[in-house]
Protein backbone atom coordinates (compact mmCIF):
# COMPACT_ATOMS: atom_id res chain seq x y z
CA UNK A 1 0.00 0.00 0.00
CA UNK A 2 1.26 3.38 -0.80
CA UNK A 3 -1.13 6.07 1.48
CA UNK A 4 -2.04 9.13 -0.13
CA UNK A 5 -1.88 11.20 2.86
CA UNK A 6 -0.02 10.87 6.56
CA UNK A 7 -2.21 12.56 9.67
CA UNK A 8 -2.61 12.15 12.84
CA UNK A 9 -6.41 13.05 12.25
CA UNK A 10 -9.24 11.62 10.48
CA UNK A 11 -10.55 12.90 7.14
CA UNK A 12 -14.35 14.42 7.44
CA UNK A 13 -15.09 12.82 4.30
CA UNK A 14 -13.54 9.26 3.83
CA UNK A 15 -11.83 9.25 0.19
CA UNK A 16 -12.12 5.77 0.14
CA UNK A 17 -9.30 4.64 1.87
CA UNK A 18 -9.06 0.72 2.87
CA UNK A 19 -6.42 0.20 4.87
CA UNK A 20 -4.73 2.48 7.37
CA UNK A 21 -1.22 2.13 9.27
CA UNK A 22 -0.77 3.46 12.37
CA UNK A 23 3.44 4.38 13.32
CA UNK A 24 4.20 5.82 16.89
CA UNK A 25 6.00 9.12 15.49
CA UNK A 26 7.77 12.14 18.25
CA UNK A 27 5.55 15.38 18.17
CA UNK A 28 7.42 18.66 19.41
CA UNK A 29 6.56 22.26 19.20
CA UNK A 30 7.93 24.48 16.24
CA UNK A 31 9.77 26.66 18.96
CA UNK A 32 11.77 23.65 20.19
CA UNK A 33 12.90 22.38 16.94
CA UNK A 34 13.80 25.60 15.90
CA UNK A 35 15.07 27.40 19.13
CA UNK A 36 19.00 26.66 17.71
CA UNK A 37 18.20 28.72 14.50
CA UNK A 38 19.08 32.24 14.15
CA UNK A 39 16.74 34.40 12.13
CA UNK A 40 15.73 35.59 10.03
CA UNK A 41 13.52 32.53 8.87
CA UNK A 42 11.28 31.47 6.33
CA UNK A 43 8.85 28.22 7.06
CA UNK A 44 7.38 25.73 5.21
CA UNK A 45 4.23 24.51 6.76
CA UNK A 46 2.21 21.02 5.20
CA UNK A 47 0.71 19.53 7.77
CA UNK A 48 -2.15 17.89 6.88
CA UNK A 49 -4.68 19.67 9.45
CA UNK A 50 -2.05 20.42 12.00
CA UNK A 51 -0.92 23.93 10.18
CA UNK A 52 -2.35 26.12 13.35
CA UNK A 53 -1.41 23.65 16.11
CA UNK A 54 1.90 24.03 14.71
CA UNK A 55 2.00 28.13 14.89
CA UNK A 56 0.88 28.20 18.26
CA UNK A 57 3.58 26.12 19.29
CA UNK A 58 5.84 28.79 17.28
CA UNK A 59 5.39 32.19 18.61
CA UNK A 60 8.79 32.73 19.49
CA UNK A 61 10.39 31.16 16.34
CA UNK A 62 7.44 33.56 14.46
CA UNK A 63 9.13 36.72 15.87
CA UNK A 64 12.35 35.52 13.58
CA UNK A 65 10.57 34.86 10.94
CA UNK A 66 9.81 37.23 7.89
CA UNK A 67 7.72 34.83 5.52
CA UNK A 68 5.51 31.88 6.29
CA UNK A 69 4.30 29.83 3.22
CA UNK A 70 1.30 27.12 4.60
CA UNK A 71 -0.37 24.42 2.46
CA UNK A 72 -4.11 24.76 3.95
CA UNK A 73 -7.66 23.92 3.25
CA UNK A 74 -10.29 25.92 2.51
CA UNK A 75 -12.85 23.63 3.42
CA UNK A 76 -12.85 21.55 6.85
CA UNK A 77 -10.88 18.46 5.79
CA UNK A 78 -10.52 16.43 9.13
CA UNK A 79 -13.16 15.66 11.73
CA UNK A 80 -10.90 17.98 14.45
CA UNK A 81 -9.89 20.23 11.83
CA UNK A 82 -9.94 24.25 13.03
CA UNK A 83 -11.52 26.74 10.18
CA UNK A 84 -9.44 28.42 7.54
CA UNK A 85 -10.80 32.15 9.62
CA UNK A 86 -8.76 30.44 13.32
CA UNK A 87 -5.49 29.67 11.26
CA UNK A 88 -5.64 33.40 9.63
CA UNK A 89 -6.90 34.97 12.60
CA UNK A 90 -3.27 32.60 14.04
CA UNK A 91 -0.93 34.59 11.45
CA UNK A 92 -2.59 37.26 11.92
CA UNK A 93 -2.15 37.59 15.99
CA UNK A 94 1.87 36.87 15.27
CA UNK A 95 2.18 40.02 12.96
CA UNK A 96 1.64 38.17 9.50
CA UNK A 97 -1.14 39.42 6.74
CA UNK A 98 -2.41 36.08 4.06
CA UNK A 99 -1.38 36.62 0.74
CA UNK A 100 -2.65 33.84 -2.06
CA UNK A 101 -0.28 32.78 -4.65
CA UNK A 102 -2.05 33.22 -8.08
CA UNK A 103 -1.05 30.96 -10.95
Amino acid sequence: MKPARASLSELAVNPGVTSVREMKVEVRRLDDVAAHLPGPLGIKIDAEGHELAILKGGAETLRRTEFVIVEAATKRRFQSGYKLSELIAEFARNGFELFERSE
